[in-house]
């Protein structure tokens, strides 16, 4: 089975000085903090172009999304609205 892009949003809490200590933490568990998962609807400009965690290959963010979106496509006869523009006003 291929895999897919998940957009994976996570919640923790931090005990820091300052806003700075708080987000780059040293050591956390993950056990301890809440974990959204589900299939990607869109990806954020920031994240366009990077490679994302658990990838078999260099395609990025975007391309891996493009992609997705041009199978659908192919697969339904109809096409999907979505610019790297407008990907970035999306969920995530």
């Amino acid at each position: 089975m291929a895999k897919k892009l998940y957009e994976v949003t996570a919640k923790f809490y931090v005990m820091a000085d300052n806003e700075l200590g708080a987000e780059y933490p040293y050591s956390f568990e993950l056990s301890n903090c809440t974990l959204d998962v589900f299939e990607a609807q869109s990806v954020d400009a920031d994240w366009w172009d990077s490679i994302p965690f658990g990838g078999d290959d260099d395609r990025t963010c975007g391309q891996i999304f493009e992609q997705r979106k041009a199978d659908i496509e192919a697969a339904s006869g109809v096409g999907i609205s979505g610019s790297k523009k407008e990907q970035s006003h999306g969920c995530c």
